[in-house]
């Protein structure tokens, strides 16, 4: 979406009167069980492992798009640097009501925790799917999966190591997500 579109979205919603608070936890909630009835269904429609196979090339595939969009957005013409790598990190997870506090941000290492998920704890609440189920196993995936595609696709493939620690999905408190020269 253009920068413009982003505003006049934002101004119709001040137009209508309701809080932004309350749009953005209608259209998480949205994305959440899109994304969590598509995974279903697809359970229910395929082999687990076509199904599983599905679910994750969908998610896969739109990583790269979004990596080149971050970089166009952003005005980053290169990932040459950790700190870039750091700033596109943030915007991945953080477009996905997934905010990410960074913890360390310097020339050599980016560091961050993850507070809340909404895919982890709506699909909780509204679905009652345990921690470490098998939809939440996928997310925490999709975490790492990200950080390592960033990495490949970055000039600092080889000097740099991403990794996903710590996740909600898998029982910790928090995610966390570090990148580091090597």
């Amino acid at each position: 979406m253009k920068p413009d579109a982003d505003y006049a979205i934002i101004d119709a919603i001040k137009n209508t009167g309701r809080k932004m608070e309350d749009y953005v936890k209608n259209s998480t909630i949205t994305l959440v069980t899109v994304d969590y009835y598509f995974f279903k269904k697809a359970l229910e429609t395929l082999e687990p492992s076509e199904a599983l196979e599905l679910y994750s090339a969908t998610w896969d595939g739109n990583l790269k798009n979004k990596i080149d969009a971050y970089l166009g957005k952003m005005g980053i013409g290169a990932v040459d640097t950790v700190p870039n790598l750091g700033k596109i990190t943030r915007a991945f997870f953080d477009e996905r009501f997934r905010p990410l506090k960074p913890v360390e941000d310097t020339w050599d290492k980016f560091s961050g925790i993850v507070l809340i998920c909404p895919f982890f704890e709506y699909t909780r609440s509204l679905y009652n799917e345990p921690v470490g189920c098998a939809y939440h196993n996928l997310l925490a995936r999709h975490g790492e999966a990200f950080l390592n595609l960033l990495v490949d696709m970055s000039q600092l493939k080889g000097k740099v190591k991403a990794w996903q620690d710590k996740s909600m999905c898998k029982g910790d408190a928090f995610c966390r997500i570090c990148i580091e020269r090597k």
